[in-house]
């Protein structure tokens, strides 16, 4: 899923219309030169879809378990950090020229720390009169620091530990303190006090760091090079210099490790549960950086859009719709219950199939779709209104599958036969994925229930299944938290159907189909669940559970 994209989806479970309809969609969105737009699906492909996707060699809409914002939606990208052994004041002056106050440290491009301007502040002041001004640091980083001029260095990479001194006193003061220090843990920092410059030579220290661009002699630079003494000379004035000999440190001396790393595929509200960080450190899946989470840009749009085609309920859309930006809805469908914060293109009419309102959209825009997608499109039409047998069937759906057979090159009829032979299949099928292939839940004054429904050719297999059916059921039922389970059990050649039952004593006792043994009903002459079954259960669950 790219930044910025609008997906096209339907229902969980998704049905053949669900999926024709998207394709269908997507195909249209792009001949009107729409970009970003990509079909999705929020379930398995059931095997009539499956049937209809290899006969006009389509490929499945891609799969998505859901739309949650991820932290990679909102993220800063563009970010300045800084390499573990990067001089500290170089790392200020980058987080200063970019006006940031945190910084992540790097090593190996994974992140190792977190600088912060505040922690470091802490880190630098001098608490007391007798504290040294210490630092571990290189020669060659304090070179860089005071932007010096090597005279003579020994061991220019190496690192150590020393304390800064700054020759501002008599030498005998000098000598004096000086002396109380490892001489390789000791920089000095002088001006052109040739004592206290051989003082210091003498004495065998690390560093000799010589202020105001001033040279040395060439008798203190021969002193310097026998003792091995290594000396720079800086522009900066002693004060500056030995702020910036501070400053010279590598960066990992001062951030702090504990941070927050999140990954740029973590959830969006998992971030949100954390805002007390000031910061996340963004990595991919290989742990190297890619960015930074500040609350702040919890404010940002994700850039994830979505179109629901074939529902308009957020009971039934993919996880996640409730977060993000949901722009358009082109169904057939009941009113669901959701609603946007901003007016959205929704187009609800009463047709026997979404892919009829794709098809007529196509036409009113003045395209033709290409076979492949035409017969898409009939798929979904032939699918939902049982070929123009249900009684949610208009003349609507009727023209439509006139003028999409005629670009598909197929008989309506005859293909429609294949069509439901090839999803009719109930044996050597997991009870739960033949419930499941196309069902649909329902929630209604804080109960909930579920219908499922499959087509058949003659009752005779179902009997042979029903009770591992029955038995699905109710597991379904409990794991959800289902008051009714249902399997309504179609045979498209007469018309008729069973309707099969899991569901709390009190919705039972009120169903009112007549019963044809223990849960299982006979619906004659029904062939709709949306129009035929889904409007009575309501009507049941609203007098049920009224208070």
């Amino acid at each position: 899923m790219s930044e910025n994209s609008t997906i096209i989806i339907g229902h969980k479970n998704p049905d053949t219309d669900s999926i024709c309809s998207a394709l269908g969609y997507e195909a249209l969105k792009r001949a009107l030169g729409e970009d970003g737009v990509m079909a999705a699906r929020a379930g398995n492909i059931n095997p009539q879809t499956d049937f209809v996707l290899r006969y006009f060699s389509k490929d499945p809409p891609v799969y998505l378990s859901d739309v949650y914002p991820k932290v990679r939606d909102v993220m800063t990208r563009d970010i300045a950090s800084a390499t573990c052994k990067a001089p500290l004041c170089s790392v200020i002056n980058s987080m200063g020229s970019k006006n940031v106050r945190f910084m992540p440290v790097t090593e190996d491009e994974k992140p190792i720390g977190l600088l912060s301007l505040s922690t470091l502040a802490e880190q630098l002041i001098v608490k007391t009169p007798t504290q040294t001004r210490e630092v571990f640091t290189s020669i060659r980083n304090i070179t860089e620091a005071i932007q010096g001029k090597t005279a003579y260095t020994e061991s220019p990479d190496l690192e150590f530990n020393a304390s800064v001194f700054v020759g501002a006193m008599t030498v005998e003061s000098f000598r004096d303190v000086i002396g109380r220090s490892d001489p390789k843990g000791c920089i000095v920092i002088v001006g052109d006090r040739e004592e206290i410059q051989r003082s210091a030579i003498e004495k065998n220290v690390r560093l000799l760091v010589i202020t105001g661009g001033l040279d040395i002699t060439p008798e203190m630079l021969r002193l310097a090079k026998q003792r091995g003494v290594s000396v720079v000379i800086s522009p900066f004035d002693s004060a500056t210099a030995s702020w910036l000999t501070q400053l010279s440190s590598p960066v990992d001396h001062f951030c702090t490790s504990d941070f927050l790393r999140v990954s740029e595929t973590d959830p969006l509200r998992e971030f949100r549960s954390r805002t007390k960080e000031w910061m996340g450190v963004v990595t991919d899946a290989a742990g190297s950086l890619t960015g930074v989470i500040a609350p702040s840009d919890l404010l940002r749009s994700s850039g994830i859009r979505l179109i629901l085609v074939d529902h308009n309920e957020l009971s039934q859309a993919v996880d996640g719709a409730s977060e993000v930006e949901i722009t358009e809805v082109v169904d057939h469908h009941r009113l669901g219950n959701f609603h946007t914060s901003t007016p959205i293109r929704f187009v609800n009419e009463p047709v026997g199939s979404t892919s009829t309102l794709i098809a007529e959209r196509f036409f009113k825009k003045g395209i033709k779709p290409e076979r492949g997608i035409a017969g898409l499109l009939l798929s979904g039409i032939i699918s939902d209104t049982l070929m123009l047998k249900s009684p949610t069937s208009t003349e609507r759906d009727r023209e439509m599958t006139d003028m999409l057979s005629k670009i598909a090159e197929i008989d309506p009829v005859s293909f429609s036969h294949e069509l439901f032979r090839a999803g009719s299949g109930l044996s050597g099928k997991e009870p739960l994925d033949v419930i499941k292939s196309d069902f649909k839940a329902y929630e209604l004054k804080g109960k909930r229930f579920g219908i499922g429904q499959v087509e058949v050719v003659g009752f005779g297999e179902f009997y042979g299944v029903r009770k591992s059916l029955e038995e699905g059921l109710c597991r379904l039922k409990e794991a959800e938290g289902y008051s009714l389970a249902g399997l309504l059990i179609t045979d498209i050649s007469y018309g008729n159907s069973l309707f099969l039952v899991a569901a709390d004593s009190e919705v039972t006792s009120t169903l009112g189909y007549p019963a044809t043994g223990k849960n299982l009903y006979e619906l004659t002459g029904v062939l709709s669940r949306k129009k035929q079954v889904i409007p009575h259960i309501f009507n049941i669950f609203s007098k049920l559970y009224s208070s």
